[in-house]
């Protein structure tokens, strides 16, 4: 599967003059050559069931003239063995569009760090199983099944993770997979998860129970748009390290329960939109929450119409913070304790109760009036009375205030 040697005109020529057997035998044993062949995936777009086995290159192997060796990624090299529905072995470099193969077994050299982009916009495949992997030293998993919009069914029990740190959008736009076995997936070493499961939307249960996220620095957009998620458990997972959890769970719109209890968020400073659109959200308990470096708030709960109490009593701002639209649309919330906020801290409170139409009571006891504060529309869609008792605390003497 050559899709381009990066050499010399009359290199190519003579290359491409040799028979299969002798083009083996200068790939297997110039280096040179190896680093100047690269490989395209675009064929794997056309499969419709996969199965792969990733080992260890044996170095023996090298003599072997049926073997091909391929650069695949950036200072990295696979080798490749095809097979059809028969279980016989076919030795080529290339793969017709228009065969339907069903079997893969993935020979890798022991260099290869990386399975980044593996599938990436492989929108035909229906089904893919790991039978045998091999390998302790990937370390970059991220884009491997991205958009994969045709995937169904996926076996990644074998696969070993235990030093993999990317796993960013790893299963991003795998719109069809309906649940994903995720048990044996390790992220001990894991830092990056961000965008890992963004737009499942056919995505209705998962259990990251047995997640470790020691490590994890950012978790933003990592369910965002699972449009068929209704339930999920948080509550084991340790953000100690977490930075970014914006739009985490941003319309997931049949999200009826998460569990957040015992998480703190003691170093995130962004939290804008995460839970944005949650329309299904009746309950959240993130009494936990440590606020003291977020510095970001805005559209955090907006769209959650079916949410009825929020307890933030919790939420400190030790950093300057935007809170605009914080809790627009929030149509069901009746109560909302703010009591620990404080508004000098505070340099965006726009819209933050917009369309609050249920609001009865508001504990913000701590705020001030601070004229560089913007409060354009705080207040809008608010019941009569309730915006009249709690404006007063934000009125200066600005004609362009307007609640």
């Amino acid at each position: 599967m050559i899709a381009d040697v990066k050499s010399s005109y009359i290199l190519r020529r003579i290359f491409n003059a040799l028979d299969e057997k002798k083009r083996m035998k200068i790939i297997n044993y110039n280096k040179k050559l190896q680093n100047r062949i690269n490989l395209s995936f675009i064929d794997y777009k056309m499969y419709l069931k996969i199965e792969i086995e990733l080992i260890l290159i044996d170095e023996s192997l090298r003599d072997n003239d049926n073997y091909f060796i391929f650069k695949h990624f950036e200072n990295t090299h696979l080798l490749h063995i095809y097979f059809n529905n028969e279980n016989i072995e076919r030795y080529r470099i290339k793969v017709t569009k228009t065969e339907k193969i069903s079997k893969i077994k993935i020979i890798i050299d022991k260099h290869l760090k990386s399975l980044k982009y593996l599938f990436l916009n492989c929108s035909c495949i229906k089904e893919i199983k790991f039978i045998r992997f091999n390998r302790k030293d990937i370390t970059d998993m991220c884009c491997m099944f991205c958009e994969c919009n045709s995937l169904k069914y996926l076996d990644i029990s074998k696969i070993n993770t235990d030093n993999v740190i990317d796993m960013r959008y790893m299963f991003s736009g795998c719109s069809q997979l309906e649940t994903i076995d995720i048990s044996n997936l390790k992220t001990n070493n894991t830092k990056l998860l961000c965008n890992m499961f963004w737009k499942c939307s056919s995505l209705v249960n998962i259990n990251i129970s047995n997640f470790k996220t020691d490590n994890v620095k950012n978790l933003r957009m990592m369910f965002a748009e699972c449009t068929s998620l209704t339930k999920i458990d948080l509550s084991k997972l340790n953000i100690d390290k977490v930075k970014d959890m914006s739009s985490m769970f941003m319309n997931c719109t049949s999200l009826e329960d998460i569990n957040m209890s015992n998480l703190k968020a003691d170093n995130v400073t962004k939290m804008n939109s995460m839970l944005k659109n949650c329309k299904a959200l009746k309950n959240l308990d993130i009494s936990y929450f440590r606020t003291n470096k977020v510095k970001n708030m805005s559209y955090m709960f907006c769209g959650c119409s079916c949410l009825e109490n929020l307890d933030l009593s919790n939420f400190k701002t030790d950093k300057y913070t935007n809170m605009s639209h914080m809790f627009d649309g929030c149509r069901s919330l009746t109560n909302i304790n703010l009591s620990n906020l404080m508004t000098d801290k505070i340099y965006d409170l726009s819209s933050i109760f917009n369309l609050c139409s249920s609001l009865s009571k508001l504990n913000i006891s701590n705020f001030k009036k601070n004229k560089d504060n913007n409060t354009y529309s705080m207040f809008f869609g608010c019941s009569y009375e309730f915006t009249n008792e709690y404006k007063k605390n934000f009125e200066y003497d600005d004609p362009n205030n307007n609640f």
